[in-house]
């Protein structure tokens, strides 16, 4: 592994609660703030308080799946957080959990890609893609695709695990520890690249249909100059949204890689849509909200500054953001006022929520998975 770029992990991993030194925002004490509770818990093999890794889980067919660094798997009911299996393999996990038919992926950190039965667990294929993979495989239109730390984005085929084609771009000398995930759809794949250039790609090929440098690297010194994309990519009503660190939130059009628009905002957390809106946590621990069409901004939520805050996600009219010490703050996405909080993993939450069946999925850092309802 690169040093500089494990240099950078363990940075951020110690710098997450302190924002380069900045003090976390004090939590707000108000009537108006409502202090709500999980509807269920429950405990999980997943430890990363001392690792900065995604471990995001899966859920498929009411059944939601997490995977462990130490090579577990388990599968868990939604409605009550009943387990339902655990299965050991022999890697070392370093990804999250993709979901798609009735199959399972996951990447280890020398490569391993292994391809499951979602029903027990049990190991379909295995293959390897060369290096590290800190993002969950995707599945979809035939493959596996998946990202690993090395630059390189891998399409092997679904069923049995053989490369079909592989797209590489090169890796900066320092890059944050993380990738953005590949994102299918139908006959194409869009990926988000280190260097700040974003890609769509013929899926059953791998030529590419475009590219283009979302952000160019400015500044004197290696930290300085880095772009990294590792906010995951979203799509919507033909536009591609993308953002990235130290660079630039963008709408692009999804067939021709022509700009939209363009806002000068850093984020490696990432980003939510709803119909209208864009919100997003930019590197300082704000909330932002933006008019998807045009890129004009509605508001600015600064009152949890510094407290490592996740990507956001769309509950609904609010949104459900964690933070460092496992609460879960809820926005109103009308004017992005705090209206309640929800305690969890007392050791933060790093993993981005989940909105499934109108109710929050949360993993927290030492391995507790919970399930919230919103505000009423």
């Amino acid at each position: 592994m690169n040093k500089h770029f494990l240099w950078l992990a363990i940075l951020l991993a110690g710098c997450g609660a302190k924002d380069n030194s900045e003090p976390p925002a004090p939590l707000i004490e108000s009537p108006s703030i409502q202090q709500l509770s999980p509807k269920w818990s429950a405990s999980t093999r997943v430890d990363i308080r001392k690792q900065y890794l995604k471990l995001t889980p899966a859920v498929s067919d009411d059944k939601i799946f997490v995977a462990s660094q130490r090579g577990n798997i388990q599968a868990f009911q939604l409605d009550n957080g009943k387990s339902l299996w655990d299965k050991s393999y022999d890697i070392t996990i370093s990804s999250g959990v993709g979901a798609g038919g009735k199959s399972l992926a996951v990447g280890g950190n020398k490569g391993e890609v292994l391809l499951l039965n979602q029903e027990d667990g049990k190991e379909i294929w295995r293959a390897n893609v060369g290096g590290e993979v800190l993002v969950a495989p995707q599945i979809g239109s035939g493959i596996v695709a998946v990202r690993s730390g090395n630059g390189k984005l891998t399409a092997l085929d679904s069923h049995d695990g053989h490369r079909l084609w592989s797209y590489e771009r090169p890796v900066p000398a320092l890059s944050l520890r993380g990738t953005s995930a590949p994102l299918i759809e139908g006959p194409l794949i869009f990926v988000g690249m280190d260097n700040g250039k974003v890609a769509a790609l013929d899926v059953n090929s791998g030529k590419p249909l475009w590219e283009g440098q979302l952000s160019q690297p400015h500044g004197k010194t290696e930290l300085e100059r880095m772009v990294d994309i590792d906010a995951d990519l979203q799509l919507s009503d033909g536009a591609i949204y993308v953002v990235a660190y130290q660079g630039k939130l963008s709408a692009i059009v999804a067939t021709t890689g022509q700009i939209i628009w363009e806002r000068d905002l850093s984020s490696y957390a990432g980003f939510t849509l709803d119909h209208k809106h864009l919100y997003i946590t930019d590197m300082y621990s704000q909330l932002h909200a933006y008019d998807r069409f045009n890129g004009g901004s509605l508001w600015k939520q600064d009152k949890l500054r510094a407290r490592s805050l996740t990507q956001p996600v769309d509950i609904g009219a609010y949104l459900a953001v964690g933070d460092f010490e496992g609460y879960v703050h809820w926005i109103r996405k009308e004017d992005g006022k705090i209206i309640g909080r929800t305690p969890t993993d007392s050791n933060g939450i790093r993993t981005p929520p989940m909105v499934v069946n109108r109710q929050i999925l949360v993993l927290g850092n030492s391995g507790y998975l919970y399930l919230l309802d919103p505000p009423k």
